[in-house]
């Protein structure tokens, strides 16, 4: 999503960070940021994801927006003053 311009954060659970950080070393951006969560999720229940998304917000909007820097630093955009 990010080559297309959509500033995006993969989210996923703790057992697959190893491969996440494996497949962003592949895809040659090692700097790749993520959220883990705790494992598992899809057995939670409606309001138990949204207790869990609310913990996490912060930390995916803080990632969103170095996400969203870093693409503008690779196509040459000047960010917004």
């Amino acid at each position: 999503m990010e080559e297309r311009g959509v500033p995006s954060i993969l989210v996923c659970t703790e057992p697959f960070t190893a491969t996440v950080k494996t497949i962003a070393r592949i895809r040659g951006v090692p700097e790749r940021p993520f959220v883990a969560v705790p494992h598992p999720v899809a057995s939670l229940d409606d309001a138990a994801l949204k207790r869990l998304a609310s913990t996490i917000a912060d930390r995916v909007e803080t990632q969103g927006v170095s996400v969203s820097q870093a693409a503008r630093a690779r196509s040459g955009e000047q960010p917004a003053r």
